[in-house]
């Protein structure tokens, strides 16, 4: 099992919402934490560029590689703009990229390839699920390109 965990500094205060309390901190690098899914022992964490995961795709062991899909910010400000909108704002939100991550377990090092820029939602066929796929399907807004293959 991968876990993504965005760079957060944790600040609690008395008054402080869940989302409050979550201070980014881009100097910080995003860490890929590897958990051996038989008995959940810790495998490996794994550093990578500071960055906002917001949606997961399908995953699979490639030797000793975990491969990926991950709909992935540069900083905080999808949070940022969802917390303006429980207000009736209606924050510009950054674009988020569809990426395939690449976690090197034996080096540990992990390397990310963008499939399409300015989407969401990374999803295989449900028969490709936990292995390799031929294509993977991501939401957009319109007048955006489709996002086709890994």
């Amino acid at each position: 099992m991968v876990f993504l965990v965005p760079p957060f500094d944790l600040r609690r205060g008395p008054e402080t919402t869940v989302l409050g309390f979550q201070s980014w901190n881009g100097k910080r690098p995003m860490r890929a934490v590897v958990v051996d899914r038989n008995d959940f022992s810790l495998r490996k964490v794994i550093e990578m560029p500071a960055g906002m995961v917001l949606h997961l795709g399908n995953g699979w062991n490639q030797g000793q590689s975990v491969r990926l899909d991950a709909c992935l910010a540069p900083d905080d400000g999808n949070l940022q703009a969802l917390s303006g909108a429980m207000r009736g704002e209606t924050p510009h939100a950054p674009n988020t990229d569809s990426v395939l991550v690449t976690l090197d377990l034996e080096r540990g090092t992990a390397r990310t390839e963008v499939l399409l820029r300015n989407t969401e939602f990374p999803r295989v066929a449900s028969a490709d699920v936990g292995q390799r796929y031929p294509i993977v399907s991501c939401s957009s807004p319109p007048a955006s390109p489709t996002c086709t293959s890994a």
